[in-house]
């Protein structure tokens, strides 16, 4: 972000909850469902934008223990299949 600054005066919601202003989320590329990392420093609050690694989305959906519904082959060959029989 280089050294742009941006301030802005919030209010803690009733449940602790911040919304961080439509110009910081554009300033550092956060969309919702972003990760982000929060730190308590001597200076403050961080709010930190976490890169989301692939490993950690894959992790993330075997910690669920869900098997996916359709497998990306299956998926394929079941659709040529359908499409086979059609010419049939």
């Amino acid at each position: 972000m280089g050294k742009t600054s941006l301030k802005e005066r919030m209010r803690i919601g009733p449940k602790g909850q911040v919304v961080l202003p439509a110009a910081f989320r554009r300033a550092t590329g956060m969309v919702p469902g972003s990760s982000v990392l929060i730190e308590l420093t001597d200076q403050g609050i961080l709010i930190e934008k976490q890169e989301e690694r692939t490993e950690d989305i894959f992790q993330e959906i075997a910690r669920a223990g869900r098997a996916p519904p359709l497998t990306p082959h299956g998926s394929y060959e079941s659709q040529i299949r359908k499409r086979h029989r059609k010419f049939l």
